[in-house]
């Protein structure tokens, strides 16, 4: 299948396939990412609100082009958009296990200030809490896949659920619950990572991770003042994963 990435065209079915779920399925090319986009989460208005922070961005990996069906010629904001194109990172398979705390804690704290500045002072929310979002490459923390975002072109009944939040500053809250609920989950896939890699019987510890993967009964800066007390994230895993047992 041809599609069109500015004057460019391009053949999916030859590009090796990164990963395929339920919203698209995402190529290699170019050195870039090219994801073609399922459901309708992306609209063509969204889209152009995020394109046009990418150049300052730094850890939010926005879109940087559209990518088009060859048979589409009108633009309409409110149509779903067929695909888009971003940077390309090598994730480091190990996650944020071989972080040094200190490391990460900063990491997180870049992060936050860049989804800010960029996201809730333009009135964009982050809607997918998907722990996998938070993405490791070189050490350095980068948060992907924005297609659920609620952006200014997304429909009012959208922006609703942000805009009756009772808070000086609603998007700033809304952002700041997503991202912390997004950080306490990667921490419990940092244990999983720990407990497959020493060859843990993963089914002892089963009912433990999943209560506090999906549980919202956490305290985020606990959490953060606890990983203070190791040098990295692999230390900390080990004492938790004792703790638990």
């Amino acid at each position: 299948m041809n599609v069109r990435v500015n004057n460019l065209i391009v053949n999916i079915d030859k590009l090796p396939i990164i990963h395929s779920g339920s919203d698209g399925v995402i190529y290699k090319w170019n050195n870039k990412i090219l994801k073609v986009t399922n459901y309708g989460f992306m609209t063509e208005g969204k889209l152009e609100d995020l394109k046009k922070l990418s150049n300052l961005a730094n850890r939010l990996v926005l879109p940087i082009d559209k990518v088009s069906e060859m048979r589409r010629k009108k633009t309409d904001l409110n149509r779903s958009c067929f695909g888009y194109t971003t940077k390309y990172l090598d994730e480091d398979e190990d996650g944020i296990l071989y972080m040094y705390t200190s490391k990460y804690i900063d990491e997180l704290s870049r992060l936050r200030k860049e989804l800010h500045r960029l996201f809730t002072d333009n009135e964009i929310a982050i809607t997918d809490s998907n722990p996998k979002n938070l993405l490791v490459s070189n050490d350095m923390l980068y948060l992907i896949d924005f297609d659920r975002n609620i952006t200014k072109s997304s429909p009012y009944s959208e922006r609703e659920t942000i805009l009756q939040i009772q808070r000086d500053n609603p998007y700033e809250y809304y952002n700041n619950k997503r991202l912390d609920n997004m950080i306490h989950r990667s921490l419990v896939i940092g244990l999983d990572k720990y407990l497959a890699e020493n060859k843990y019987n993963k089914k002892e510890f089963e009912k433990i991770l999943n209560d506090k993967y999906y549980g919202c009964d956490y305290n985020l800066e606990e959490e953060i003042n606890e990983l203070l007390k190791y040098p990295t994230m692999y230390d900390y895993a080990r004492e938790k994963v004792k703790r638990l047992k």
